[in-house]
């Protein structure tokens, strides 16, 4: 395995070479070729699987979360609101898990298609930053405890809620609060959604780019030619792989077939 300290940055020719001496393959005859490969992480960012994903779901944590919020805290309850209050507070830091849980529940279900027409590319730790692997662990393609996508899920939430909570409390507390009126609340906690949506969709995605984790994901998906019964497997095997850390690689073998 290439060593993190030894290589910064692979070119496409190492990355190719590398890929060809360890490749195990998830079901496909010959290993990926180097334009499969992303050279850093920005470049993963830039595809297009990736720019709509992140679009998709901003939108996404807008609208739901707005009617969402608008039943629980200005129909089944009324405000104002302390700034500390549950219905603030408990949104701010309950949904450091439930935004990437919710998000990725079904993301790998269009995975396969996004890798064969390279609008989603591969991505090794030789090819990230030393200090953003000390940031994100789930970036170190080495341990098997990655490849449970809730582990990397609920790592990058707290990475991201040690920014965010601070932030969100000390706005709640001195530029709205300390009580805020029922749509004010309403308002606060949509727009801390979408800004969270953001961040966890396109960092959550570095991690389900790792090779390893890539190739269980897309072994877990449904190759059956009839569109329904595929479509239904695929959304199965997906919350299957957020509720239980099943990721042995016989398990993967056996799936893909």
């Amino acid at each position: 395995m290439t060593s993190t300290t030894a290589v910064d940055e692979l070119t496409g020719e190492d990355v190719h070479a590398v890929a060809n001496d360890e490749w195990q393959g998830t079901g496909g005859d010959e290993p990926p070729s180097p334009d499969d490969y992303a050279k850093n992480p920005a470049a993963l960012l830039r595809c297009k699987f990736v720019q709509a994903q992140v679009a998709f779901n901003a939108i996404a944590s807008f609208v739901g979360p707005l009617a969402t919020f608008y039943l629980l805290f200005g129909y089944a309850s009324q405000g104002p609101y302390e700034w500390n209050s549950a219905p603030l507070v408990g949104v701010v830091v309950g949904s450091l898990a439930g935004s990437p849980l919710l998000i990725f529940a079904l993301m790998p279900v269009g995975m396969p298609e996004a890798v064969e027409r390279r609008w989603f590319l591969r991505l090794r730790s030789a090819n990230c930053p030393p200090w953003l692997v000390r940031v994100l662990p789930y970036l170190n393609d080495n341990p098997r405890c990655w490849r449970w996508a809730t582990a990397r899920l609920l790592v990058l939430g707290f990475i991201i809620g040690v920014v965010y909570v601070p932030i969100a409390l000390l706005i709640a507390r001195y530029a709205l609060g300390p009580t805020l009126s029922t749509w004010t609340l309403i308002w606060f906690n949509v727009v801390y959604e979408v800004c969270l949506a953001v961040p966890v969709t396109a960092l959550g995605l570095l991690g389900y780019a790792m090779e390893p984790n890539l190739d269980w994901t897309i072994s877990r998906m449904s190759t059956d030619p009839r569109t329904v019964r595929r479509l239904m497997s695929r959304c199965l095997a997906s919350i299957q792989m957020i509720i239980w850390p099943s990721c042995d690689d016989e398990e993967a073998e056996e799936a893909q077939k």
